[in-house]
């Protein structure tokens, strides 16, 4: 018989990392920027800073990172036949007007967090990814591959998407899900 697992007692660790993770990630504007795309940089350079921040953290918990082309970050962790994919995004649509402070700095109130990208999608990647850190770190990933994947163009089309699964030719998941 399989034992029970208690979410919330795994993941409740990483409550005030995971916090100021999103705090750090918010207050990376992430917003596509015509004005600083290049071949280094397809969606601007804060897309690809975005990407980087995601990139580096991923690859000092462990996971195996890959960077193609400043379009898409891939971690894996296992090595399972079967395959978990988990596709998130660091880009953010534009701020706009009505924000009585600034955007890319976290309002933290006692239940809600504020900002740009917290709700789509930069609070959402990281909440599923520190859950996916937790399985890990209880070694609870039984036979599965988890793939997490984080695009930089969702907002404009999923060209990162499109980029890896058709011209890189990466092999679709045999599960999947978006956080956003």
């Amino acid at each position: 018989m399989r034992k029970s697992i208690n979410c919330n007692k795994i993941t409740a660790k990483y409550k005030k990392v995971l916090i100021q993770k999103i705090k750090e990630f918010v207050a990376i504007d992430s917003t596509y920027d015509e004005s600083s795309v290049s071949e280094e940089n397809p969606f601007g350079i804060g897309v690809s800073k975005a990407l980087d921040y995601f990139a580096t953290l991923a690859y000092y918990d462990g996971f195996k990172v890959k960077n193609y082309d400043n379009k898409v970050v891939e971690a894996i962790i296992g090595n399972g036949p079967k395959n978990i994919t988990i596709m998130a995004h660091a880009d953010v649509v534009p701020v706009g007007e009505g924000w009585s402070f600034n955007p890319f700095q976290v309002k933290e109130t006692k239940t809600h967090l504020y900002g740009r990208g917290v709700a789509d999608d930069k609070g959402p990647c990281l909440a599923a990814y520190y859950a996916l850190k937790a399985l890990k770190d209880e070694g609870l990933l039984g036979d599965y591959q988890v793939r997490f994947l984080v695009g930089g163009d969702e907002e404009r089309g999923s060209l990162c998407m499109d980029h890896y699964f058709n011209v890189l030719e990466k092999p679709q998941p045999t599960y999947g899900f978006s956080p956003d």
